[in-house]
């Protein structure tokens, strides 16, 4: 399983990016978090970060 997250101002790794990885894989989930860089899609929202983390893991530990 592919999950994404990312910001929408990325310029580390382009939004673009994470639309190629859907396309191509089109069960990938991408999470785009408006107006984060590559940095604060992290820093400044541990705590969304933690419980997207964690709902990921879920998902997983789901399939098993």
């Amino acid at each position: 399983k592919i999950n994404v997250i990312q910001g929408t101002r990325d310029q580390v790794v382009p939004i673009e990016c994470s639309i190629n990885i859907q396309k191509q894989v089109q069960e990938a989930e991408i999470d785009k978090i408006a107006n984060a860089n590559h940095g604060s899609v992290v820093l400044g929202r541990e705590k969304d970060f933690t419980r997207d983390l964690e709902r990921i893991w879920s998902s997983v530990a789901d399939l098993h």
